[in-house]
């Protein structure tokens, strides 16, 4: 037998759908194929037409293929991050009827956060290096996945070192081996009775028992 009509078919945003007709020796669709069966990817809803020719006999059927909205979304985040820091992440263009799974991949804790929340947290690792985001946003079944990529930089620190004991009018060096990351610059407080409080490890001399604070900085973090 010919066919009358195909089924109606739905598809996300950026999908494809086949469709098959029968009963036929030749087909034609009207978008020029000869084959059985096509396969289609529309990008707004589209009305395919096949006439089928068995012998003498010649039918046609139609078929309308939906094509859900797109995704309409991305992430929202800082492009670079100090290591060991909380960084919030949310979704772009928030929709109530969307559900977001997050995933920040193997350095970071929590490595997924998956629920409906468009806005989310994670920690860095200590490692320097680019965190990836993705984010999978789903909406009436249909899914879509956005990624973005977040420079970390490596872990900072300060390092003091030991506290130290002088004889009144003597010196000793302070600071730790390393003090802090390289590359870094070094802030020692107060500013008193030191050489400089702008290295490393300064020679400090003071009169009285005196406290130094070390204060590290890289790439803006500190």
């Amino acid at each position: 037998s010919l066919p009358g009509a195909l089924p109606i078919s739905s598809i996300c945003s950026g999908g494809s759908t086949t469709l098959t007709a029968s009963g036929g020796g030749t087909y034609t669709w009207n978008t020029g194929a000869t084959t059985a069966a096509i396969n289609v990817n529309p990008t707004a809803n589209t009305t395919y037409t096949v006439t089928v020719t068995n012998g003498s006999c010649t039918a046609t059927a139609t078929t309308v293929v939906t094509v859900g909205a797109a995704i309409s979304s991305g992430i929202t985040s800082p492009s670079t991050t100090c290591a060991l820091e909380n960084v919030l992440v949310q979704a772009q263009n928030v929709d109530a009827t969307c559900t977001y799974s997050w995933n920040f991949g193997v350095n970071a804790t929590p490595q997924t956060a998956t629920g409906t929340s468009a806005t989310t947290q994670f920690s860095t690792a200590a490692v320097g290096t680019a965190q990836t985001i993705t984010l999978t946003v789903t909406k009436n079944g249909c899914s879509a996945t956005f990624t973005k990529s977040i420079t970390v930089t490596p872990e900072v620190f300060a390092n003091a070192g030991p506290d130290k004991e002088i004889c009144q009018g003597g010196s000793t060096q302070i600071g730790g081996s390393p003090a802090g990351p390289a590359g870094g610059t070094f802030t020692w407080s107060p500013n008193t009775f030191l050489n400089s409080n702008t290295v490393a490890n300064p020679i400090a001399s003071p009169p009285v028992t005196t406290t130094y604070t070390l204060t590290t900085t890289l790439n803006g973090c500190t």
